[in-house]
């Protein structure tokens, strides 16, 4: 069976399940206080495609959760073996030297030079490093949109991370998707990257 394989990345807590459970109307535990994923899981579905006959998604543990990840390396290192795409899950309200130093330690693992990669910049809803701005200023809730006050700090917050990434993951072109898992805003955006 020929499968088009998406590896998810990221640290603890950045709503990987949630983008995965949003994308494919998988039921992958969350829970935005504890860490859910403890090894390596994934889905399958059977969505129309004009190459494969199914999808699967890797759902990998969060990074950071430990001094550091060996113990969950194998994962890292088996899920990005088998990715034709690679999508890391990055915040709003974190660094981002974890998820440059997971990629980097995961490079010689990349099956090809085919192997495409979207940053999915998850959260925007939320305050972000600079914690200006509640939850009323950063979302317009009728709409359920970003506000104009929360597309400002995105813009903000995507040209830090051209840079972060730009520089030292330059062995794979990207894009940054804005997204928000929770409440189901730039899922079709990031869905059609990840599919095209």
């Amino acid at each position: 069976m020929r499968t088009y394989n998406i590896c998810f990345l990221g640290q603890t807590g950045f709503g990987k399940s949630s983008l995965i459970n949003s994308l494919f109307g998988s039921h992958f535990n969350t829970d935005p206080l504890v860490s859910c994923t403890k090894e390596l899981y994934s889905v399958m579905t059977l969505e129309n495609t004009r190459e494969y006959e199914a999808i699967i998604a890797f759902d990998t543990p969060g990074i950071g959760e430990f001094s550091n990840n060996s113990k969950y390396q194998m994962f890292y290192d088996y899920a990005v073996s088998q990715a034709d795409h690679i999508v890391l899950v990055v915040s709003m309200d974190r660094t981002d030297t974890t998820s440059q130093d997971l990629l980097l330690s995961v490079k010689n693992h990349i099956k090809n030079k085919n192997v495409k990669f979207t940053i999915a910049l998850n959260r925007i809803d939320s305050a972000g490093v600079d914690n200006s701005g509640g939850e009323d200023q950063l979302w317009d809730m009728v709409k359920n949109v970003p506000s104009e006050i929360c597309l400002r700090k995105i813009e903000r917050r995507l040209a830090t991370i051209k840079v972060n990434f730009g520089e030292d993951i330059d062995f794979l072109p990207f894009e940054v998707i804005p997204v928000c898992a929770l409440r189901n805003y730039g899922i079709d955006n990031l869905k059609k990257r990840i599919m095209e």
